[in-house]
């Protein structure tokens, strides 16, 4: 002591005599609180002369003096918030000081509501080629986080495929891949909940909406069949002749193509009929709600023809029809007969 000032060299500080610089006894980096219960945010300190308490409130990096009122109280230095609210939720600091010092602590007040979520519409139906959105609708504070799942895996977005906000789900032209569950999952502070919904796609099976018709063709000619199909999802158009797959080359060509109606126009091209180019023509519509097809007889004139007949295997007792392949025009006579 000198002079009547005691210096302490663990403070590096100067202090008249008895005086000792406030330290805080209590405090806490961080409370989390339910809405509208009480939360206690204890600031305690010892010193002499007894320390005095200022509460601020940090905004923006500043520190705004608090107004003391019905519902914020001091007891002791701690300070009290009754009836808790979301707009309480902050960092508050308490300032402590005497005649020889200053020390504060800072405290993160989360006032946290019970949340809830609602994923919609629970069950979308739609077509192939439109668009869908789901939309996770959430209630309570705070949320930390959302997250997306399709079939219990997450969800991998596209440029198809997208989040808007973290809580709308827009896909743009739908496949059937995206058919299925989807589920958002909300993560709070001391909660995480779910709400699940699911995509389906409306299905027709297919029709026909055009059918060729039966003709006689002049050797040499060139001649177009075609089919025109409808359904939902698209359907898969294939051709047979006489129950076989139509060889394509120079003379024959099929395909199709999708119309403005969603309509699949499919069709075979003969440029120069010969008399084997004779036979059943079949076109069948298929997608995964089931199928169509129309068979009719393409005759073209000239000697007789038959295609090579595969062998077919049966079980003993069972019926078996089978189609001669023959083509020529006029129709030539049939006869069958049995090897060795």
């Amino acid at each position: 002591m000198k002079n009547g000032v005691s210096t302490d060299p663990a403070l590096g500080s100067k202090y008249p005599t008895g005086s000792i610089p406030p330290r805080i006894t209590s405090g806490r980096p961080g409370i989390l609180i339910r809405e509208g219960e009480n939360a206690e945010i204890p600031c305690t300190a010892q010193g002499y002369p007894v320390p005095q308490y200022i509460w601020y409130r940090r905004e923006n990096n500043r520190l705004m003096p608090l107004i003391i009122g019905d519902q914020m109280m001091l007891v002791n230095g701690s300070l009290f918030i009754e009836r808790t609210r979301a707009q309480d939720s902050g960092k508050y600091v308490c300032t402590v000081n005497n005649s020889v010092g200053e020390v504060r602590v800072e405290t993160e007040l989360t006032v946290y509501g019970n949340l809830s979520v609602s994923l919609y519409p629970a069950q979308l139906t739609t077509e192939s080629g439109r668009s869908a959105t789901l939309n996770c609708s959430v209630q309570g504070y705070p949320v930390h986080s959302i997250t997306w799942f399709k079939d219990t895996r997450h969800l991998v977005t596209s440029n198809r495929v997208r989040l808007i906000a973290n809580q709308v789900l827009h896909i743009t032209s739908v496949l059937r891949e995206d058919q299925g569950m989807y589920q958002c999952f909300v993560y709070g502070s001391l909660q995480s909940i779910q709400s699940a919904a699911q995509i389906i796609l409306s299905e027709d099976a297919p029709v026909l909406k055009y059918v060729f018709s039966r003709q006689t063709i002049q050797p040499g000619e060139r001649y177009s069949l075609r089919c025109v199909a409808a359904g939902n999802p698209i359907p898969r158009v294939t051709w047979s002749l006489d129950s076989r797959p139509i060889p394509e080359n120079h003379r024959v060509q099929y395909g199709d193509f999708v119309s403005i109606h969603a309509e699949v126009v499919s069709f075979v091209n003969v440029s120069s009929a010969r008399s084997e180019d004779g036979g059943v023509y079949e076109c069948r519509a298929q997608n995964e709600a089931g199928s169509v097809s129309h068979k009719e007889r393409v005759d073209v004139l000239g000697a007789p023809f038959i295609r090579a007949m595969n062998n077919v295997t049966v079980v003993d007792g069972d019926s078996l029809f089978y189609h001669c392949p023959a083509s020529g025009y006029p129709l030539p006579t049939v006869t069958w007969s049995k090897g060795k």
